[in-house]
């Protein structure tokens, strides 16, 4: 397995791309394969240190590749690392996700009514929309 870890710009392995965009001033996560627990744990608390060092406001985050997280990660998500997200300066979200309704249903209760409130989110089908969409709002 290559792995390659260049915090804060890029994270990238078998199962995920995580990547600074300066020029744009957001991160970009591209899911490659199924997401197990401690995978999905390890992503989310890197992305955290990247939204620290690049002071990222937002980020895209291309689901098509990831079909569901199991319920204990997914409340992971929103009570833990969604807080921590926050706190370190996430502010927008956009989401790339699929027309599989568990991969939907797996983001939309990842969420807590709470931070949806604080957070602006969107969810996109094509990358394009989902680019110009981040470039009006950030």
């Amino acid at each position: 397995m290559k792995e390659i870890i260049d915090l804060p710009a890029n994270l990238e392995n078998e199962f995920i791309s995580i990547k600074y965009l300066s020029e744009k001033n957001y991160i970009e996560e591209v899911w490659k394969d199924f997401g197990e627990d401690a995978k999905i744990k390890f992503v989310k608390n890197k992305l955290t240190e990247m939204i620290k060092s690049t002071k990222a406001s937002a980020y895209l985050s291309d689901l098509k590749g990831f079909k569901s997280a199991s319920p204990e990660t997914q409340r992971w998500v929103r009570d833990i690392w969604f807080p921590e997200a926050y706190n370190a300066g996430l502010r927008t979200i956009a989401f790339l996700v699929t027309e599989d309704i568990f991969a939907n249903f797996s983001v939309k209760t990842t969420i807590s009514d709470d931070y949806s409130k604080k957070i602006t989110l969107q969810k996109f089908i094509a990358y394009d929309e989902a680019k110009i969409w981040l470039k009006e709002v950030i």
